[in-house]
């Protein structure tokens, strides 16, 4: 049986919780099935090494942001071709079966480069509601735009399910809810009291 060509898609390795959730899926992924790639967008992160330690490509596109001091700069936004034609080169090269997309960026940047790319089957990620759109009017058309691209969305909660509904101009028929996980193994040996 071929392997599944599979690529996470985030902005970086930096301490997060959906970063966390990337290098558990990373590391718990059947090797008989799945060939496991990692692209960060900006950079890797105090994360990097516990990817390395599983053997799994890490490539990074080097995009610096659109924010400086958490304000969006509108120069910045130039940036977003480059990025947009290096993704879209290193997807056609790779010739991935799969991509499953993080964040906001990731997800508009990926699903559209990975739609053009020809990459077969495209998974996009939410992971929290969408009030972030309200602080710029470029977002939601953006995602509303990127998210018709993804097969499948997975969002982490029925909260966002539900504000992915109410905001994006999505197929509800593409929404899947798969819950955040927990390692039990953490909690072996600890007693409630």
């Amino acid at each position: 049986m071929k392997k599944i060509k599979l690529l996470y898609l985030i902005n970086s390795l930096r301490v997060g919780g959906t970063e966390k959730r990337v290098v558990e899926l990373l590391r718990r992924l059947p090797r008989e099935k799945f060939d496991p790639y990692l692209c960060c967008l900006v950079e890797t992160g105090f994360l990097e090494q516990k990817v390395r330690e599983v053997g799994v490509p890490i490539f990074v596109l080097g995009y610096s942001g659109i924010r400086i001091n958490g304000k969006i700069k509108p120069l910045k936004l130039f940036q977003f071709p480059g990025l947009f034609l290096r993704l879209h080169k290193f997807l056609k090269k790779e010739k991935f079966d799969l991509m499953h997309t993080f964040l906001p960026i990731s997800n508009t940047i990926g699903c559209t480069a990975g739609r053009l790319a020809g990459v077969t089957h495209i998974i996009a990620s939410r992971v929290f509601t969408g009030e972030y759109r309200n602080i710029n009017p470029l977002y939601q058309p953006l995602e509303n735009f990127a998210g018709r691209k993804a097969d499948i969305i997975i969002c982490n909660a029925r909260a966002v399910y539900d504000d992915v509904l109410k905001r994006e101009n999505v197929n509800p028929d593409k929404l899947r809810i798969i819950h955040n996980g927990i390692e039990v193994e953490r909690f072996e040996g600890v007693s409630a009291r």
